[in-house]
């Protein structure tokens, strides 16, 4: 958040001017406000119209409007101050951010179906699984329940006599395991969970694209839009500090829910009447399902259809990805660096396939890395250790220390120019291929 805050203000005529007489100052800005505002920050602005200076401003505030909350009563001060310095917003919601990827999957996925005749059975099967509506009023719960349904029909689809496509039952299967994780307990959050959701997310997001590469139903800044994004960048970075499920707020929305509920079917409408009514059948509800934990139940039956569910491998990246794509391979490896530098053998090991991860075993590695907190830790520090461990798997591999499982590595200095190459055999499928490995530093 300080950093948010500083970006906000820092040389900014237009925030200095207007922050004591309005919330949003930077609403509703002349021409004349824009073209001072963007030249305080240091940016051309010759030539350019109205609507043009304010995406330009939006790209550089980033969203930005306002001076955080806690800080609306003192818009100046800084925000060591009230001792907020570390503050963080967390950049997913996985209540919301799991329910709305779901949502989009589910209504995507028929569409994709080569097949019209099982493509209408799994609509169906779907639609009576998973209801349609108000997308408000579906809860989270019904999300999680639905693509663990959905998943165990395509499974019987794919070992039956079907033209239902393995893969389309992996993608299911690895959103599946997503909202698992992110509903796991605090006790449970381990160095193995965090690398599984790393892996996990990685392979969803490449199945994604390839699946829905070009969506029918949907367009594709819904498709891969926030929640997307959040489910597969965001999420893992969040687990290295704090339980998932510990962020959600499910049992508060859902009184918000049921109070939305009661107020639609019952009140007059009328501003007096609405929260006394809510208050009397709320209550009057509570009693009545006072000895029943509906939030239980349900998750009782989600994991009752989860433990039907085949057993899940090790997370295998095939030698055909490695050799094809490394420069998407390389940025997942870069943000498990930690686990990369402890070697091979220790989190991954070669095999007759591709790469295999263990990260299913529940055994403890004394070798780390260590499990990090929020009392003593934040994102943006995860991110520097990130970047740390990441350095220290290139000076590995250039002193023959470690070995990466990539046939390319790419770094670049902070000029953008590549400074030296150092050559690696990597083996897989029992032949030794002999490529050059660029290696260059960062400075961090």
């Amino acid at each position: 958040m300080e950093k948010k805050h500083d970006l906000l203000i820092q040389g900014s005529p237009i925030w200095r001017q207007r922050s004591g007489q309005t919330i949003h100052p930077f609403a509703n800005l002349t021409v004349a406000d824009l073209r001072r505002e963007l030249d305080a920050r240091g940016e051309e602005t010759e030539g350019l119209k109205k609507p043009e200076l304010q995406v330009k401003l939006s790209e550089i505030l980033h969203g930005i409007q306002r001076v955080p909350s806690l800080l609306h009563l003192s818009p100046k001060a800084n925000l060591a101050d009230i001792n907020c310095s570390r503050y963080e917003i967390l950049p997913s919601e996985p209540l919301h951010d799991i329910k709305g990827h779901i949502h989009n999957v589910l209504e995507e996925l028929p569409s994709d179906i080569e097949d019209k005749d099982e493509a209408v059975s799994l609509q169906t099967f779907i639609q009576a699984t998973y209801m349609y509506g108000d997308k408000d009023e579906i809860r989270g719960c019904d999300a999680r329940k639905a693509i663990l349904l959905v998943s165990q029909y395509l499974h019987e689809k794919v070992s039956g006599q079907s033209s239902v496509s393995s893969q389309h039952s992996q993608l299911i299967d690895t959103l599946a395991e997503i909202s698992e994780i992110a509903y796991k307990h605090d006790h449970e959050r381990c160095p193995r969970l965090i690398l599984r959701l790393y892996n996990v997310a990685f392979l969803h997001g490449i199945m994604c694209k390839a699946i829905f590469s070009n969506p029918k139903k949907l367009t594709k800044r819904k498709m891969f839009g926030r929640y997307f994004h959040n489910l597969t960048v965001h999420q893992p970075d969040q687990l290295r500090v704090v339980s998932l499920r510990s962020t959600n707020a499910e049992n508060q929305e859902r009184v918000f829910n049921r109070i939305r509920r009661v107020t639609k079917a019952t009140s007059s409408k009328r501003p007096g009447g609405i929260i006394g009514n809510a208050m009397v059948r709320l209550d009057a509800e509570e009693e009545i399902t006072r000895e029943r934990d509906s939030s239980q139940i349900t998750e009782s039956d989600i994991s009752k259809i989860a433990k039907q569910l085949p057993k899940r491998p090790n997370t295998t990246i095939p030698a055909e990805t490695i050799s094809r794509r490394p420069t998407l391979l390389q940025s997942h490896y870069e943000r498990i660096a930690d686990f990369l530098m402890q070697g091979e053998g220790v989190w991954w090991q070669r095999n007759d396939i591709g790469v295999e991860f263990f990260d299913t075993q529940d055994d403890f590695k004394d070798s780390g890395p260590p499990l990090h907190h929020f009392r003593s830790s934040c994102l943006r520090k995860e991110q520097q250790y990130i970047n740390r461990c990441w350095l220290d798997c290139v000076n590995g591999v250039r002193n023959g220390a470690i070995t990466i499982p990539l046939y390319q590595i790419k770094l670049y200095d902070s000029n953008g120019e590549k400074m030296a190459a150092l050559p690696q055999t990597l083996k897989i499928r029992g032949k030794s291929i002999y490529l050059n490995e660029t290696v260059v530093y960062i400075t961090l």
